[in-house]
């Protein structure tokens, strides 16, 4: 019987030769193959289970190496990791795995550790802006960018109309936000982080603004279009949170008996079924296919994401923001509120279309700000709001220089719930935004 864990410590072997001038990228690298073992594991127990540990385990394994050597050759030095959940494992829900040998000979054994907790905050004695810090954050910007840059407005009139043929409806941004307020119903009916939902958000826009004909016809189907968003979602279960997801599960509770399993099967499986013809006759015979076998990396959503899934989102970047040092990290309590009311706006803004759009940093950003906002003054002071959100801006590059560069200071006084007599305070220190765009207005520290 073929050994995943084997395979696995072959796969991490076979890269970290590759690599063998990066000394910085073994951890990572052993991150991303171990993230990706978490997709054949499941698949394996699940054949295991039904005594089926055959040529389709192969193909998953292969699979799965396959990703984690693209990945790896992905990054660059130390910035190889995959964040978002996966390279930084203790803002991840996934599932951890360490290789280890066992007393005996034989394959290593594949051990499941729990996550770390999922926030570590700054020292508030040691307020120094670590190199690790700065380095993920830039890989993150970086990764928003490039490989996992925003999708293209794919559900613009004019993009519909180019589609369609039949006259008959077809999906809208209320569509989507309906299916996104639902799925957050899923991941709280299975006690998930709501980050996954947001993922699969991502997935799902991205797949539906590429080339895939299956996102084509997606465009000018109701049913398909929800389909699809039901297939991401899958997907993101499996890659972000560990989950073991049946078929059965599927049709029953997330598609309420909305598609049938072979329907659910057929578009994870995709154009990946070529893969198997040579080893079945009749690769579409769908019906014979194991209900809780084919849910890994044989989707036609992973081809069209080019098996890209480990990409920031952006609760990730609120929950980075969060540990840039400031006064912020003084109070555990506040950091945590900050937190919850920022990933809650994350999630509310995900949800609308119009903002799905924009880089996950910026959404980030725009959440934290209403969140500092929303805070009383007695805990998180005016300034004290300010000074935070200077902080994060002139760390990350993001945000508030546009918003300080055109808001008059009168606003910016009432957005902050500033004081005049605050705002002349001789602590007060923000040149960037003490420095008025107008005219008749100044406000200069002493």
């Amino acid at each position: 019987m073929l050994s995943l864990p084997y395979v696995t410590k072959t796969a991490f072997q076979s890269i970290k030769s590759q690599h063998a001038s990066k000394v910085d990228t073994n951890t990572s690298i052993k991150c991303t193959v171990t993230s990706f073992s978490s997709f054949v594991l499941s698949t394996y127990q699940a054949l295991q289970r039904r005594n089926q540990v055959n040529e389709l385990l192969t193909m998953f394994v292969q699979a799965s190496c396959y990703v984690a050597v693209l990945l790896a050759e992905e990054g660059q030095g130390r910035h190889v990791m995959c964040v978002g959940g996966i390279g930084r494992v203790r803002l991840g829900r996934l599932p951890l795995y360490s290789i280890h040998h066992a007393t005996t000979t034989g394959p290593p054994s594949l051990e499941m550790t729990t996550n770390a907790p999922t926030m570590k905050h700054q020292n508030p004695s040691n307020q120094v802006l670590t190199e690790q810090l700065l380095a993920e954050l830039l890989a993150m910007l970086k990764q928003e960018q490039t490989a996992y840059a925003p999708s293209g407005d794919y559900l613009s009139p004019s993009s519909l109309r180019g589609e369609n043929f039949s006259g008959a409806p077809t999906p809208s941004p209320d569509d989507r936000r309906l299916l996104c307020l639902w799925s957050y119903d899923i991941i709280d009916l299975c006690e998930l982080d709501r980050s996954v939902a947001c993922i699969a958000f991502s997935y799902f826009d991205r797949f539906m603004s590429s080339d895939s004909r299956r996102a084509r016809f997606a465009l000018v189907s109701r049913h398909e279009f929800q389909l699809a968003f039901c297939a991401a979602l899958v997907i993101a279960l499996k890659a972000r949170s560990g989950m073991n997801v049946e078929f059965d599960f599927v049709s029953k509770i997330i598609c309420k008996n909305m598609y049938r399993q072979d329907e659910i099967v057929e578009m994870e499986l995709g154009k990946m079924m070529d893969m198997l013809s040579y080893h079945c006759r009749n690769p579409l015979h769908l019906s014979e296919v194991p209900l809780t076998a084919l849910i890994v990396t044989v989707t036609e959503i992973l081809k069209a994401l080019r098996w890209r899934l480990n990409g920031p989102c952006c609760q990730d970047f609120v929950r980075y923001f969060m540990e840039i040092p400031s006064t912020v990290q003084s109070n555990p309590y506040l950091v945590s509120i900050l937190t919850e009311l920022a990933e809650n706006e994350a999630e509310e803004y995900m949800s609308d279309y119009t903002h799905a759009l924009r880089n996950p940093s910026k959404i980030a950003f725009t959440s934290l700000l209403t969140a500092v906002k929303g805070v009383d003054p007695t805990l998180f002071h005016p300034t004290d709001k300010l000074e935070f959100i200077q902080m994060v801006s002139k760390v990350t590059g993001i945000g508030a220089g546009n918003f300080f560069l055109h808001t008059p200071v009168d606003e910016i006084v009432s957005f902050f719930d500033l004081k005049e007599e605050r705002v002349h305070h001789t602590t007060y220190k923000h040149q960037e935004c003490v420095v008025h765009r107008s005219t008749n207005h100044q406000c200069k520290p002493h």
